[in-house]
């Protein structure tokens, strides 16, 4: 096993078993062995045999909860890392547990087993970094703040930490997520993420030249189809308030391709919305129309005051689509 050869390993230990050797360390050895070949049922039959022998045999229990874990049984999980932890009560063991709350959204129980771990060994990255993604998840934004400034403090090469903490500026300080965007962005000049981070903020600011830049140097990088979807809506939107309707419709139709190939209505709504703008600005008067009428069919109440500029603008372009107006765009 130590080999990484785990099916050679299930079969040495269920020819064990077999010879009469029915201790719980070999009903262990061979549950962790079938859980690291990704056999977790059966993993999950040889673990409970071993734990029947030894109830507190703290391996067997960590292994039970990585195959609970595999089927989304995370109260099982959490049942098992907390009797782990009380027989092996170190750090990472106590991390695993924490983490396990955290997925389960338990941050109640999560936030305070971050803590005691940081009261117990302050230099942990680890704990500190989650204990502010929890505190975020939880709604404690502030407390977040002041959490991850400590960690920078710490490690100012951090990346992850500086992009977290821009995050969460981002909306009521954009000035102070730009600068942690920018740099975390000059730390990790490949990672496209920090640049959408950069064009988010310059958007928030209005500096949408700038914004458009970045969004393009994200776009550069090729990052994959979630990742470029958010770098397309910063780009529309500065090419947009740059009146740049041309190129902001080109985005807009890219990303309308996204949203609806996810069933995104609520935002394939509203883009729609800003491309029929587009369009109508553009003279092109037929798609103005198709795309607005696409945006009416989709709206909801969160959208009326759109819905109030549609209907007013309708009947005029309608109008002018009767006279014959306008510059159809091919």
């Amino acid at each position: 096993m130590a080999g990484g050869k785990y099916t050679e390993a299930v079969a040495e230990a269920k020819a064990a078993i077999e010879a009469g050797d029915e201790r719980a360390s070999v009903y262990a050895l061979l549950g962790e062995a079938q859980t690291l070949s990704g056999k977790y049922d059966e993993a999950l039959a040889s673990l409970n045999e071993a734990l029947k022998r030894e109830p507190k045999n703290a391996i067997a229990l960590r292994r039970r909860a990585e195959a609970h874990l595999a089927r989304q049984d995370l109260k099982a999980v959490i049942e098992d890392l907390r009797a782990s932890a009380e027989i092996e009560p170190d750090i990472p063991n106590r991390l695993r547990l924490a983490g396990a709350l955290a997925a389960a959204k338990r941050y109640d129980e999560a936030v305070p087993l971050y803590r005691r771990i940081l009261q117990d060994e302050p230099s942990n990255n680890e704990a500190g970094a989650a204990l502010a993604a929890v505190m975020i998840e939880s709604g404690k934004g502030a407390e977040a703040v002041t959490q991850l400034e400590s960690l920078i403090k710490a490690e100012p090469n951090r990346a992850d930490l500086r992009a977290q903490l821009a995050e969460l500026y981002l909306q009521a300080q954009p000035e102070k997520a730009l600068e942690q965007y920018l740099a975390a962005a000059k730390i990790e000049p490949s990672q496209p993420a920090h640049q959408i981070g950069v064009a988010a903020s310059l958007v928030k600011l209005g500096r949408f030249q700038e914004a458009a830049g970045a969004a393009r140097r994200a776009l550069d990088q090729n990052p994959k189809e979630d990742v470029a979807y958010f770098a397309r809506t910063n780009l529309a939107t500065a090419l947009f308030k740059l009146d740049d309707f041309q190129n902001a419709a080109g985005e807009y139709i890219r990303i309308l391709d996204y949203q609806r190939k996810r069933g995104d209505r609520k935002r394939t709504a509203i883009t729609l919305y800003f491309l029929g703008i587009c369009f109508d600005k553009l003279g092109d008067y037929e798609q103005a129309l198709k795309a607005y009428d696409q945006f009416m069919a989709l709206a909801s109440a969160d959208n009326q005051l759109e819905i109030d500029k549609v209907n007013l603008r309708l009947p005029s372009l309608r109008n002018q689509i009767k006279e014959g107006k306008g510059n159809r765009k091919k």
